[in-house]
């Protein structure tokens, strides 16, 4: 008789365990793009997943965690991406219109990515979300520099990801006119943070030259 090998059979069932909660997460991430959180079901998932839907409640207790585990792992591939954009500019200023400009773009590339992100950020408090604390050091270093009009460093965050969050809904919703709402938005955040339109237009013209992201959230 052959013998078993135990610890073969339980790396095999390991496995199968992470592709059906994998199969469950990502079942959820497309339901999220098609409607509002309040109207997904656990049956939806597991039909759309191809699991029973006992295989639901092994890997989660409820909808809601569930649908809390996937907004946190979208907001950590907007971090992701946001961190990626902006490590090649030296102004913080810069760094945050080169930041908003870029996921614009990648949302309009990827509007079932952003229609994710809009529902989920409508789920989770915005001083929750992952990127916070490189906006908070630029909009600090901002002040540092005169550049700022704000005093309350997380009202000036809440305004950009406020801004951010909302034309990242209308370039899902209209992504024919993705480049005019890009276009409106980038000058808006940093003329809204306390730059002139001249001194915008100058940040603008830096931000324009730099090269479009090579990689997908999701890839970083």
């Amino acid at each position: 008789m052959a013998k078993v090998n135990l610890e073969r059979r339980a790396q095999i069932g390991r496995e199968r365990k992470e592709r059906s909660r994998q199969a469950l997460l990502n079942a959820a991430r497309s339901l999220y793009a098609e409607r509002r959180l309040s109207k997904v079901t656990v049956d939806d998932l597991v039909a759309r997943a191809g699991l029973a839907k006992g295989t639901f409640y092994y890997h989660f207790n409820d909808i809601t965690a569930i649908l809390d585990e996937l907004s946190i792992e979208l907001f950590s591939e907007f971090a992701r991406l946001l961190a990626e954009l902006r490590k090649p500019v030296s102004s913080p200023m810069g760094r945050i219109a080169r930041a908003v400009d870029g996921h614009l773009r990648y949302v309009a590339q990827d509007p079932e990515w952003g229609q994710m992100l809009v529902h989920a950020a409508a789920n989770i408090p915005r001083s929750a979300i992952p990127n916070r604390p490189d906006l908070i050091e630029d909009l600090e270093l901002a002040r540092e520099a005169g550049l700022l009009r704000f005093r309350n460093i997380d009202l000036a965050a809440d305004v950009v990801l406020a801004m951010v969050i909302e034309a990242t809904a209308i370039i899902c919703s209209e992504p024919r006119n993705s480049g005019t709402v890009i276009s409106e938005t980038v000058p808006a955040v940093l003329r809204a943070l306390g730059l002139t339109p001249a001194a915008a237009d100058k940040v603008l013209a830096q931000v324009e030259k730099m090269p479009p992201l090579s990689r997908s959230p999701k890839e970083m």
